[in-house]
């Protein structure tokens, strides 16, 4: 297991909430700190109060979520797509419930969108978000998703030339979709290549 070593000091104090970058061995993988970070927070937080429930805990973090992302660059809601063999899904409005029933493809389990901002969204009516298939990216949940294996969460850009060509169709639920955002953190200390670096994400939203 890991653990934190205090210098065994009474007094020996930290802060869970400050974000450490830990370095990836493996070159081709690409290091996301702030899901990592959340990830470690779950387990903290798991530690530190034995009774917390599920609710809570997805609540605390949602709320932890928010206090990162103050510098919100872009905000969108994700979509929800099926394909033609779930017919019966289209043209009408689904609620989290029947939804629930169906195979999911999402992004794997450990990233940010996956373990709060869905996983938030079905706690809030009731239900345990468990999805069948999990993916390293959005475009295995687009292909996925088309050879009607599931139905997939997914940005409305990813999905739109699919929907256009019908291929799949956007699924429309009843509940509040969830808003997923585009934060920056910055270090205070590099102003001016924080703001370089802002322009370029801005620009490359507006497209």
């Amino acid at each position: 297991g890991e653990y934190i070593d205090l210098y065994s000091k009474k007094s020996g104090i930290i802060n869970p909430l400050q974000i450490r970058y830990i370095p990836n061995d493996d070159d081709s993988v690409i290091d996301y700190p702030l899901p990592k970070h959340l990830g470690f927070l779950e387990s903290f937080f798991k530690s530190a109060f034995d009774n917390i429930s599920e609710k809570e805990l997805v609540m605390l973090l949602t709320i932890i979520e928010a206090l990162y992302n103050k510098k919100v660059l872009h905000s969108y809601q994700d979509i929800i797509i099926a394909g033609n063999n779930f017919k019966e899904l289209k043209d009408r409005r689904v609620s989290l419930k029947e939804l629930i029933d169906y195979p999911i493809i999402c992004l794997g389990l450990g990233t940010e969108t996956t373990d709060y901002s869905y996983r938030n969204m079905f706690s809030e009516s009731g239900l345990e978000f468990s999805p069948s298939i999990e993916t390293t990216s959005t475009g295995q949940i687009l292909i996925y998703t088309i050879e009607n294996l599931g139905i997939g969460f997914i940005h409305p850009k990813d999905a739109a030339k699919a929907i256009e060509d019908g291929e799949i169709f956007k699924v429309n639920i009843k509940e509040k979709q969830a808003t997923r955002y585009i934060a920056m953190l910055s270090n205070i200390r590099e102003k001016n290549t924080t703001k370089i670096f802002e322009q370029i994400i801005n620009d490359h939203l507006s497209k």
